[in-house]
């Protein structure tokens, strides 16, 4: 849309109230001269008063004046402060109506003393609006409209508008890195750490206001993260002592913490996931049991929900969700001695167990969909065996229901606590992940395994 110029004398008349235009003058005769600004003769517009004689002046009128005469009231002389008037002299502006200053073209329209400007600038009666090419404009300009014209104009304007973008554009691909905002976030007491993918350093800062332990970190963006449950003291025991509930949001740059809401009920070691709003909380422990409760929270509207229940309970399982579908996890049931994948399809409504890892008896595996029917899961630590680690890579196909073991293996073994965390390279086809000790990247198409120069996850930085 064009933008409408009309010209002097109508600009000028739009921007003040004239008595000539007020439609119910005769109820409001009486108090007019009460409400003439005493520097233009114009009825008050966004008007001011002095703190010392209490006289009214429009606002334009009062920087006018002082230009010439600073600080000087021009009417009591007085070296004086204004401030908005008084709620009478307010009251009464509003109780008058004007018509508008294109009736004598037509238009029949009465608006209050706050509407009438917003009302002018579009009456209807000086808006011409071409059918041909959707041009709005003021009727002035009706005869000299030439479609061509106007279109070969918003054309150029748009393909300048693009021109612009692309330049942003290439302008922030060049100064940031594939990774965007991303970051690699922990917490653990009142010790805080992240890793930031485009500068590629480690910070790590001291927070004294809470000291929270194996909560679970949702990174929202590089401004706020979510520590979702975990407990507040120094010393607890896992097996006996109720963790929070709470839901946290972080600022990393004010390192301020606000609680947003809560999981349905207390839970250790469970499983966390993220897809856009949405946090998956499956499964997880209280005071030595293992549970099967899922739920979501949206972070928008911090509502939850309630999923369907685990077909089995599980410890320390950890999630990945596909499509807004499907959500997946593997853990070990400490009923059924034995590590299982469950798979929630969200359109059916129910969980089931569509694998048993007979063979492995772990936990804390780290997982990533890479479609639709593939999963792979890496590391993990066993049940028993004096905790050992893995530095396994098994591809599970959910079409078939097959395990492949991979002949890639991670370059160190290690568990996840932060799988919800992992960050998917779309552009080199890799997935990095944080460890409890290190952070992993592999290469997917070649399933080949490093750590890249990001260093070891130093949990206890100063």
């Amino acid at each position: 849309m064009e933008t409408i110029k009309p010209d002097s004398d109508q600009l000028h008349n739009s921007f003040i109230y004239e008595e000539d235009h007020i439609d119910n003058k005769a109820d409001v005769a009486a108090f007019i001269p009460e409400l003439i600004c005493g520097v233009c003769n114009y009825i008050l517009k966004n008007p001011l008063e002095c703190k010392v004689c209490e006289k009214p002046i429009c606002s334009d009128c009062k920087i006018q004046w002082f230009a010439k005469n600073p600080n000087h009231c021009p009417f009591c002389r007085s070296n004086s402060q204004f401030d908005k008037v008084n709620r009478i002299t307010r009251n009464l502006l509003g109780k008058i109506r004007f018509t508008c200053m294109y009736r004598d073209k037509g238009c029949k329209e009465v608006h209050s003393y706050q509407d009438i400007f917003k009302h002018q600038e579009s009456c209807p009666t000086i808006i011409f609006k071409c059918e041909s090419c959707n041009y709005v404009g003021h009727t002035d300009n009706k005869q000299n409209h030439n479609c061509i014209t106007y279109l070969s104009q918003q054309l150029k304007n748009v393909n300048q508008e693009n021109q612009k973008l692309k330049t942003m554009f290439q302008s922030t691909k060049d100064k940031t890195n594939i990774f965007g905002t991303k970051l690699f976030y922990f917490a653990k007491l009142n010790q805080h750490a992240f890793y930031d993918f485009e500068t590629l350093k480690w910070s790590s800062f001291k927070v004294f206001d809470r000291k929270i332990s194996e909560g679970k970190i949702v990174v929202l963006n590089k401004q706020f993260i979510l520590i979702v449950g975990g407990y507040e003291s120094e010393t607890f025991d896992w097996s006996s002592d109720v963790p929070s509930s709470q839901i946290i949001k972080f600022s990393i740059p004010f390192r301020k913490f606000k609680t947003i809401g809560e999981m349905m009920n207390n839970r250790i070691y469970f499983g966390i996931a993220q897809e856009e709003d949405e946090i998956y909380i499956i499964g997880g422990s209280l005071k030595g049991s293992d549970l099967k409760q899922c739920e979501t929270f949206n972070t928008t509207t911090k509502q939850q929900q309630a999923l369907p229940q685990l077909s089995q309970a599980v410890r320390g399982p950890n999630c990945c969700t596909f499509s807004k579908r499907y959500v997946y996890t593997v853990g070990f049931e400490t009923q059924g001695n034995r590590t299982s994948i469950q798979q929630l399809d969200q359109q059916r409504g129910s969980w089931q167990i569509i694998h048993i890892m007979a063979e492995k008896k772990i936990w804390l595996v780290g997982l990533h969909m890479l479609n639709a029917e593939t999963m792979i899961m890496f590391g993990g630590q066993a049940i028993h065996d004096n905790n050992l680690k893995f530095n396994q890579i098994i591809k599970y196909k959910v079409s078939n229901n097959k395990i492949i073991p991979m002949e890639q293996q991670l370059m160190k073994a290690d568990k996840f606590f932060f799988n919800n965390q992992n960050i998917y390279d779309k552009e080199s086809n890799s997935l990095y992940s944080m460890g409890r000790d290190y952070i992993h990247k592999i290469s997917l198409d070649k399933m080949s395994c490093f750590i890249p120069d990001v260093g070891y996850v130093e949990y206890y930085s100063q």
